[in-house]
């Protein structure tokens, strides 16, 4: 059922409307929010701790220091606010951006570990743990 989706998806001439009336027509179990209810909670928490992290380093003495911490932090709560909402939404896309959530949360957390204020150690732990629950999801449990 899947091979014949991909089939038709793949001709010229699918657009937007034609390809969201396929997917919906295919009798297949979605995935979506309260199977990942745990990796979605831990996405959103992420995503708050770390911009509260990156408000809090523009107030650090050494404010270039932070920079790198900063900009991951940012790039951190961009990614983990698409994977909860995807998700939610039981995308197929959802266990992609999952992959990567996981890969710029994992860099995003070893940055704050390298720093020694009471914030970057809370984005520090919320960044691995939202690492750990995207790789469970996607099936590649460290």
């Amino acid at each position: 059922m899947i091979e014949a989706f991909l089939k038709k998806v793949k001709q010229p001439g699918i657009n937007h409307v034609t390809y969201i009336k396929l997917f919906f027509n295919l009798k297949i179990k979605v995935m979506g929010y309260h199977e990942w209810k745990s990796c979605i909670d831990a996405c959103l928490k992420c995503a708050s701790i770390c911009n509260h992290c990156a408000i809090s380093c523009t107030q650090e003495d050494d404010v270039k220091m932070m920079a790198r911490c900063i900009e991951l932090d940012m790039q951190c709560a961009a990614i983990c606010y698409s994977a909860a909402q995807l998700m939610s939404m039981g995308s197929p896309f959802a266990q992609d951006i999952c992959r990567i959530c996981a890969d710029i949360c994992q860099q995003c957390g070893e940055e704050c570990s390298n720093h020694h204020t009471q914030h970057c150690k809370e984005c520090a732990d919320a960044c691995k743990a939202c690492a750990e629950e995207c790789r469970r999801m996607t099936g590649v449990a460290t």
